[in-house]
């Protein structure tokens, strides 16, 4: 579905719904010519959010013949009776009558979002917009639906010019806070979530939103500082602790880390990158055999958004424990992996890791001079490969969609 972050609904981070005013088409048509009583009634209905009157009064006026405009309104009726089927045969009919209503295409593109046809809703609401080119919220719903299908740049051109339209929905500043996340303006992002929390200051899933948009700007400070205020309301936030686990890692606090990770497992959480950051955490406190099977773990889980990074993060244990025979074989295997799954990011952090622990005397430079340019080497093909290719801009997983 279009994604609309419905932060007061959503139990979560997002809810995967449109946001379609009621009586968005019949407000403006009471405007036009009145083909019955029952009509305005229907209206009058429908502005009270009573459908199923509506709905039966756009009957008894369609009695008199077809009308595209009793038809769009018996459609929202149905739309919001979750009556999806009569909806999108109404609107359809209502478009062969009358094919200028972008309102009408607004509607249809709402059912079909409902139904799970995205491009649909997508073409719809390019028609509406090619009609009427200054009604914001078809560029805000398309911009959802480019979300959604994962055109983020695209998505983002709709957002800006639904907001330049006047559009000041709660909807497309969520909206356009994801495609900033997916596009790495983690700067940008958090403006926008810094315009959203004056409206609730201490609303979580902006704040988990933000503390994340900061972490991958590397500002753990004011990213720890809207965790903990989640945390202060909320203390069996799992998203929040594991989150804040992770700052806790990447600023050496491993304690701080091992703890909030216990607690989101002990707390029912199987989130892959718990395992991934359980077995840095572990490591870097002495605990070798926990390191292992928490590693283990993340590996066997077999998820694809992970797996490339802990068969490197196995390979690494192992060179900074001194075994490189071992380490390289774990590599071999990782870089294999990550050429099949076109996952660059995993090889560029693998490479990052190794010229830390060279820097840091944590591994001699012959041991690890062989693995590392095994890496670089192995991220060169990937890049020469045609198709797209995986790259996460952020080292932390973002809040779940």
């Amino acid at each position: 579905m279009l994604i609309e972050w419905a932060l007061r609904t959503c139990p979560l981070i997002l809810a995967a719904t449109i946001f379609l005013p009621s009586s968005v088409i019949a407000i403006t048509l009471a405007e036009t010519s009145s083909p019955s009583e029952a009509f305005h009634q229907g209206l009058h209905f429908l502005n009270k959010e009573e459908f199923s009157a509506a709905a039966a009064a756009f009957t008894e006026s369609l009695k008199s013949g077809d009308r595209p405009e009793v038809l769009a309104a018996r459609a929202e009726a149905y739309y919001h009776l979750r009556y999806y089927d009569r909806a999108l045969e109404d609107i359809s009919r209502s478009l062969q009558l009358d094919p200028n209503s972008d309102y009408s295409y607004i509607l249809r593109a709402a059912i079909y979002d409902r139904i799970g046809k995205i491009q649909n809703a997508i073409d719809d609401l390019t028609f509406a917009i090619n009609i009427n080119p200054q009604r914001s919220i078809s560029y805000r719903m398309r911009g959802a639906g480019y979300l959604s299908t994962g055109q983020n740049e695209k998505a983002l051109d709709d957002l800006n010019r639904a907001i330049v339209l006047g559009e000041r929905s709660p909807a497309v500043y969520e909206n356009r806070v994801l495609a900033y996340e997916a596009l790495g303006r983690y700067d940008e992002a958090v403006r926008d979530l810094t315009i959203l929390s004056q409206r609730d200051p201490s609303h979580p899933n902006v704040l988990l939103h933000r503390a994340w948009s900061y972490s991958c700007l590397r500002d753990f400070h004011n990213s720890l500082v809207d965790l903990e205020i989640i945390l202060t309301n909320a203390p069996h936030n799992i998203s929040a602790r594991l989150l804040r686990a992770w700052v806790y890692l990447e600023t050496s606090n491993y304690k701080r880390a091992l703890e909030d990770l216990h607690y989101s497992l002990e707390h029912g959480s199987r989130s892959p990158w718990l395992f991934l950051n359980l077995a840095a955490a572990h490591y870097y406190l002495g605990n070798l055999e926990a390191a292992y099977l928490a590693n283990d773990k993340a590996i066997n889980l077999n998820d694809d958004r992970i797996k490339g990074d802990a068969i490197f993060q196995k390979g690494l244990f192992l060179l900074l424990q001194g075994k490189a025979d071992d380490a390289r074989k774990v590599y071999d295997f990782g870089c294999l992996y990550a050429i099949a799954s076109s996952n660059a990011d995993a090889l560029t952090d693998a490479i990052d890791d190794i010229k830390k622990a060279i820097q840091s005397n944590e591994t001699s430079t012959a041991a690890a001079s062989p693995i590392l340019e095994l890496l670089i080497e192995t991220k060169k093909i990937l890049q020469s490969k045609p198709g797209p290719t995986q790259y996460k801009r952020c080292q932390s997983p973002r809040p779940a969609i």
